[in-house]
């Protein structure tokens, strides 16, 4: 353990994310079927809103 407070490794590193792809929305899921076709794991993990902040749903902070 780094001792690295945990608001401040998901505001610095990509948390073990590996690559990351943006996309619209209505685009995920023939996407997700390419990736699977090519046995590669991939899936939904967010979504841009308007607002002028990052909020982390499954962590108590933003």
């Amino acid at each position: 353990y780094s001792g690295i407070p945990r608001e401040e490794l998901h505001t610095t590193f990509n948390m073990g994310m590996g690559m990351v792809m943006v996309a619209k929305e209505s685009d995920a899921t023939g996407i997700l079927n390419v990736f699977g076709e090519h046995d590669i794991s991939a899936k939904v993990v967010g979504h841009a809103v308007d607002e002028p902040a990052v909020f982390f749903e499954s962590m108590e902070f933003r």
